[in-house]
């Protein structure tokens, strides 16, 4: 461990050395382009590093840039950037980094080119911390630091890890630093299609200009990039600086009183022609050219609603598209239901029309194999009966031979005997010719009647035979009738099927081509509206297009506003948009405190009346007029000849602006009001009302006509429409404290109640 300290030491002193005469000026800075990662390479980080560190040399600084760093190369450039920044002779440190670069735990981390990055430990390991950076600019009066962050690109370790946030983490600016930030936090930054990134494209034509104000060119990047990405990527800055600071420095000229009033009334009128303007892209313009004005909160806040109105019209538009698309389709699936219903229907006909069919050629079939089995069985009947008739003459034949042959032994017995005994042959002879003929009648009788009776059996065996025949010929010819009826009816609703499915298809034909046309119908309609939005576009966003640097701007543009929403952590105070959502018949009741004698006043605000489209709120019927954002127009003190602005359009801890304004009075006195302004702390206030998680802004300024100091201290709630605590003291220039009051929130009866955050317990 301590070799590696040594050597770690022994790098840092030839570092040191190596480096030592490009530090000697009072404007340093520390420039990092990181691009060739192996993972996720990136394209234009190089590039812009090198623009930044040309720009910056132009400027007077004394620059070291590196480009893809090293974890080595990165820790000691920002240990020796961070030991330079302590030199008594060093007034203005810039440290710019481009490359990938992660948040983990509240904490943001800058990523070597070398890092091989899987899980979050890696990440602490191989990264570079920016707190380390940031730590080397606590407690230095007397100088100012600029640390710029392009840092937030997509998927910085492919599929390897994927952290548990996207983009950076905010956190709150040192004393006389600022830190700027590509994107705003937990989003990530457009890589660009030119040879620079989209911010740094921006913020290099910004810084350019002389004679501007750091935080105006932030400013006007964040709406260049903002206009740009479509409200893709909107830039953050978190600031402390104490005094303006100027990457070009050039004359600042000191203007007097008159000329304060003058400037004041050239604003004021720019201002009155954009903002009752419903386009955003004139407020947008009046920002660029009052990026820090006196009326440039109030054109944060009008740019706000406005968006947020087009961004709500937008979205009830797809709304409304996406429900008749919805209920087109629906229609669109009931007729294809339909179709498919009936296709169903006479797909079902046809298969019992081809089952009837093939029933019937069964039946017809089963009859002909009958008609066929009939004929054979009669063929074999014929054959049968012409057999036995044969046997039957064969019979009487035999029977008849044997009955001669039987007589004719007997006749020559006879005769033999004849000769023994003639005498008795006589007689017997006589006797048997007698007994002969009666034998033979006998014979003849008997076999005559077995004749007859084999005749009868014949005759009734074939008359049952053909009875059976008949039933049998009359069954299948009624089967037959019943088949051909069948088939009949078949081919009737195979005739109906087909005609029903040919009536379904025609109406699934019309149905289509009625589908078709409604396209091509609203095909033409939205052709001719976006040709119309096209040339409204083109008329509105011409003077845009210079400002997006000649790139031609989204054809639909929709800039939606971004939720400034960022919770506090361990690093950052958090930052909050600052609208109040006043509705008729809201009260407020307050009191007034006098800091000299301890005395109470109620002071009641009764919202009478509320005109959105003239930033005008009217209280008590008109005793008291404020805009939308709070600043009172009228009191009892008199009339604000013209605007004011104490409030921010976000809230976040160490914004600053100016606001100058000149009030009438009674008697025809006129006051011009100058005041510096400064969002000072996030802290818990409690009034009679509650407790709440309030921001404290700090206003000082002076009544430029008496010399008189006024000091307001205002703590406001998110959402929460009243001042819930507003401390106000006028000191004149003889040192006598004139007035002193705290106002307090006592009461609060808010209908809108859906801005109100987690502020008030």
């Amino acid at each position: 461990m301590l070799f590696k300290t040594y050597v770690r030491g022994c790098w840092l002193a030839l570092g040191l050395l190596f480096y030592s005469c490009s530090w000697a000026n009072d404007r340093i800075a520390l420039v990092i382009g990181n691009s060739a990662y192996a993972s996720a390479p990136l394209v234009n980080p190089k590039n812009d590093a090198a623009s930044m560190s040309k720009l910056l040399r132009e400027a007077g600084f004394s620059v070291i840039t590196t480009m893809d760093a090293s974890q080595t190369q990165m820790r000691q450039s920002v240990s020796e950037f961070g030991q330079k920044i302590r030199q008594p002779e060093v007034k203005f440190a810039l440290f710019y980094y481009a490359g990938h670069g992660v948040q983990m735990d509240w904490k943001n981390y800058l990523i070597p080119v070398n890092a091989n990055i899987s899980n979050s430990e890696d990440v602490r390991r191989q990264g570079v911390d920016v707190s380390d950076l940031v730590g080397f600019m606590q407690n230095h009066k007397g100088k100012s630091f600029l640390v710029i962050l392009d840092a937030c690109r997509d998927d910085p370790f492919a599929d390897r890890f994927r952290p548990p946030a996207k983009g950076l983490t905010q956190f709150d600016a040192p004393v006389g630093s600022m830190l700027a930030y590509s994107t705003s936090p937990g989003k990530v930054a457009l890589d660009g299609e030119g040879n620079n990134g989209l911010y740094t494209s921006y913020l290099v034509r910004e810084l350019a200009v002389k004679s501007a104000k750091l935080e105006d060119v932030f400013k006007r990047v964040r709406l260049s990039v903002r206009l740009s990405s479509n409200g893709l990527q909107v830039p953050w800055e978190t600031t402390s600086l104490e005094e303006d600071v100027y990457l070009f420095p050039g004359q600042v000229k000191t203007l007097s009183q008159a000329e304060l009033e003058q400037e004041l009334r050239k604003e004021v009128a720019a201002w009155n022609l954009v903002k009752d303007s419903r386009d955003h892209v004139a407020i947008t313009q009046f920002l660029r050219e009052y990026p820090s004005g006196n009326m440039s909160e109030l054109a944060h806040a009008s740019l706000a609603r406005i968006l947020s109105a087009q961004a709500a019209g937008e979205i009830l538009r797809l709304a409304r598209k996406s429900a008749a698309l919805a209920t087109a389709e629906k229609a669109y699936k009931d007729q294809l239901q339909e179709v498919a219903t009936q296709t169903a229907h006479a797909s079902a006909a046809r298969v019992a029309a081809i089952r009837a069919e093939e029933l019937r050629q069964q039946a017809l079939a089963a009859a002909q194999q009958a008609q066929r089995e009939e004929q054979q069985r009669l063929a074999i009947a014929k054959a049968e009966q012409e057999r036995a008739d044969a046997a039957r003459r064969e019979a009487l034949r035999l029977t008849q031979e044997q009955t001669i042959a039987k007589a004719q032994e007997e006749r020559i017995a006879a005769e033999q005997q004849a000769a023994a005994r003639r005498e008795e042959a006589r007689v017997a002879q006589a006797q048997a010719q007698a007994q002969a003929q009666a034998q033979a009648q006998a014979l003849r009788l008997a076999t005559e009647q077995s004749q007859a009776q084999q005749r009868e059996a014949v005759r009734i065996a074939n008359e049952q035979r053909l009875a059976v025949a008949q039933a049998e010929a009359t069954d299948r010819e009624r089967a037959r009738i019943e088949a051909q009826r069948q088939a009949q009816l078949a081919a009737d609703q195979r005739q109906k099927d087909a005609a029903r499915l040919a009536q379904a298809q025609l109406n699934a034909q019309k149905a289509e081509a009625d589908r078709i046309a409604a396209t091509e119908r609203q095909a033409r309609e939205e052709a001719i509206l976006q040709t119309q939005a096209q040339k409204a576009l083109d008329e509105r966003y011409a003077a845009a297009k210079e400002e997006a640097g000649g790139k031609p701007l989204p054809q639909s543009m929709v800039l939606a506003a971004p939720q400034i929403v960022l919770a506090t952590t361990p690093f950052f105070g958090g930052r909050e948009q600052h609208q109040r959502q006043f509705t008729l018949g809201d009260v407020y009741s307050m009191r007034v405190i006098d800091s000299f004698n301890k005395s109470e006043v109620p002071l009641i605000y009764r919202v009478s009346s509320v005109e959105e489209s003239a930033d005008r709120v009217e209280y008590n019927n008109g005793e008291y007029v404020s805009d939308l954002m709070g600043n009172i127009l009228r009191n009892v003190r008199g009339n604000s000849a013209t605007p004011r602005q104490f409030y921010p359009a976000d809230l976040s801890i160490g914004k600053r602006w100016t606001t100058m304004f000149i009030q009438d009075r009674a008697g025809g006195i006129r006051y011009t009001f100058k005041y510096q302004v400064r969002v000072v702390a996030k802290e818990r206030i409690v009034v009679p009302a509650g407790s709440f998680e309030a921001y404290k802004i700090q206003a000082d300024g002076f009544n430029m006509q008496l010399g008189a100091r006024i000091e307001r201290t205002i703590w406001v709630a998110p959402g929460v429409n009243p001042d819930i605590a507003h401390d106000y003291k006028v000191t004149l220039n003889n040192g006598r404290i004139d007035e002193w009051t705290r106002t307090e929130l006592v009461k609060l009866e808010q209908k809108d109640t859906s801005q109100l955050t987690q502020a008030v317990r």
